[in-house]
């Protein structure tokens, strides 16, 4: 007798993952930002304070301070270190300098 059930897809098996992760997450109280969102963020949070730190030189730039008092998995911090040394970078900052630099920032 055939079932009455329908194919099981590729967007189902996927759908259903996700949700199961997302249980997960929710039982240990682990949500992740994602990229595009701390991105998005970060051009409102640091970007102004950064095109005018960057308008008065790579000692204002290794000034900046960046906190985020969540913390989580750092994705804030990380990508908030990576705009930090490219702006010191494109301010005449050696690469290695400029990764210390801003790592010392966040």
């Amino acid at each position: 007798m055939p079932s009455s059930r329908p194919p099981r897809t590729v967007a189902a098996s996927e759908h259903e993952r996700r949700l199961a992760e997302a249980g997960e997450r929710k039982a240990r109280g682990a949500y992740y930002t994602p990229p595009d969102v701390v991105e998005g963020l970060l051009d409102l949070a640091l970007g102004p304070a950064l095109a005018r730190a960057v308008a008065d030189g790579p000692d204002a730039v290794a000034a900046l301070a960046v906190l985020d008092p969540a913390c989580g998995a750092g994705n804030f911090l990380a990508a908030a270190a990576r705009r930090i040394a490219t702006a010191l970078e494109a301010l005449g900052v050696g690469a290695s300098a400029s990764a210390e630099r801003a790592v010392r920032c966040v």
